[in-house]
This record gives structure tokens, sequence and C-alpha cells, in this order.
């Protein structure tokens, strides 16, 4: 049971001049969790199951969606070893209510009803590279009707995106709300060297939404819903004991919907690459 953090400082100016603040927590803003899971004996298979409430209200300081709702999931999964296939399955369903947004003048409760599918499938070879190959599909409702009294969008709460949505940052393209998206992944290990290739393809679960990251949306559905195509790489090397060197990169080739939707903005391909040197005390 916690009360999240809200970083600060939130406003433009004040990120641009680099401005520092002591975040923030607010009593009327709690999320709380159960997480349970079982391993069969003698077995890889393991299983777990979930359940997320997240309760909000409006801060003097803070705007909110509002969001009173409920997340109950769980996965099953069988992990990975040498000349094995391995697979996980995991499913998550939302209800409550929320706001559409986080506008003052928004005041409507709708119905929140969303839904989130993970799947994949992996073989681990035994190779000079510890190679293993991954098929995946993620699904994440969108809101089917903009103009009616249910919110269908799945939330991702506070949930981590890098290990499959590619890098955060300032690159961030994709979360899991309104997405369909298969992908492929080589994961690889050899020594000290470790790292992954991956390609995404995307496409929104439903038209009416946005695109929620970069907040595009065609209200009408008439855009096509292809985001787009993301390739993806990561490179980790350990130098010593204490020091770990890490390269990173991912090209987002457009698709119609970020070309052609009434507030796409740029239509360029993304090119994102990041460098870092991790020391661990």
């Amino acid at each position: 049971y916690t009360l999240p953090v809200q970083r600060e400082p939130t406003d433009r100016i004040a990120l641009d001049d680099n401005r520092q603040d002591i975040d923030e927590t607010y009593p009327d803003i709690r999320f709380w969790g159960l997480h349970g899971s079982y391993q069969v004996s003698g077995s890889p298979l393991r299983t777990e199951w979930f359940v997320f409430g997240l309760q909000e209200d409006d801060q003097p300081e803070l705007a909110t969606s509002n969001r009173d709702i409920v997340t109950l999931g769980g996965r099953i999964l069988k992990t990975s070893r040498i000349n094995h296939w391995d697979y996980e399955l995991e499913a998550a369903y939302q209800s409550g209510e929320s706001h559409a947004s986080k506008a003052a003048t928004d005041t409507v409760n709708l119905d929140h009803r969303a839904s989130f599918v993970h799947a994949h499938i992996g073989y681990q070879f035994d190779d000079r590279w510890s190679s293993r190959i991954v098929l995946q599909a993620d699904y994440a409702s969108g809101d089917k009707n903009p103009n009616d009294n249910e919110n269908n969008r799945f939330d991702t709460l506070f949930g981590a995106r890098r290990f499959e949505f590619g890098p955060t940052g300032i690159y961030g393209a994709f979360a899991r709300s309104n997405i369909l998206s298969p992908g492929l992944r080589w994961e690889f290990k050899r020594d000290k060297h470790s790292g992954f290739v991956g390609y995404r393809a995307v496409w929104l679960a439903e038209k009416r939404d946005a695109l929620t990251t970069a907040g595009v949306r065609d209200a009408t559905g008439g855009t096509d819903s292809f985001v787009g195509r993301q390739l993806e790489a990561r490179y980790r090397h350990p130098i010593g004991s204490k020091l770990q060197i890490e390269l990173g990169a991912a090209y987002l080739a457009k698709g119609d919907f970020l070309k052609e939707a009434p507030n796409a903005g740029n239509t360029d391909n993304t090119l994102y690459w990041y460098s870092q040197i991790t020391y661990r005390l």
C-alpha cells in the first residue's frame, strides 16, 4: 500500500531551466497491490497472479484522470533452458471508473473496462553465443468510441516499458495502451558480452483512440491504424568487477498513422541512440 511519488517540477518552463524541486506525495492518490506465485516442483513451470488498485482525485497542484480502477490478472511461464522451448502468457483486466483526460473541464466519470494480453515463445540454442530466439506479441485495448460512456483504454499504471517496448527517457515511443504489436528478438550472451536485436511492427488496437505516448489521434478513425516498424539493439560489456558499458539504439520507421493523422506533427523517421556507464559500489 503506497502513496506514489509525483516527480517535480512538472511545468515545461521549469524543466527547460533545469530547476529543482522536492517530489510530492498526496493522501488522495493511493496505489496498492497483491502478488503471488507458485513454482511447480521439479519443473521450469511457474504461475503468478496479481491484483492492483489505484484511487486518485484531483489535487490543487496536480491534475489527474480521477482513476478508481482495479487490475486483475495472472500469467503462466516456462523458463528458458538450453535446447528447450520456453513460453509466457499473461493477461489482465481492468474495471472501475476514470475520466477521459486530466483536463479540469473533464468531470465525466466513465466506466473503465480494458484488457491486456502478452504472449511469447522462445528457444534457447546450445551455441557459442547462447542464442535465444523469441517470437512475441502484445495487445492492449484502446477506447472503442470516444463519445460513449466507457473508457476502454488499458492503463499501464506505473509499470516499466523498457524491457518490451524500447528505450525510455526522451524516446519511449510505445506503451501498453491501445496497441497491437507482434515482434521478433535475438538475444545473446557470450563470455562477458550480452545484448539483443529486436524488431516490432505496431498497429493501433482501436483506430479512433490515440497513440498515448505521442498524443496523436484521429477521433474519426479515418487514418490507417499502422503506426510503424521499430528496430532496436542493445549491447552490454563489463569492465572489471564494478564497471559496465552499455550501447543501444532504436530506429522507428513511421507508418501511415504517424504521417497522416490530423495532429501527427513531424513525419520524419526517428533514430535514437544512447551510451551509458554503470558503476556498482
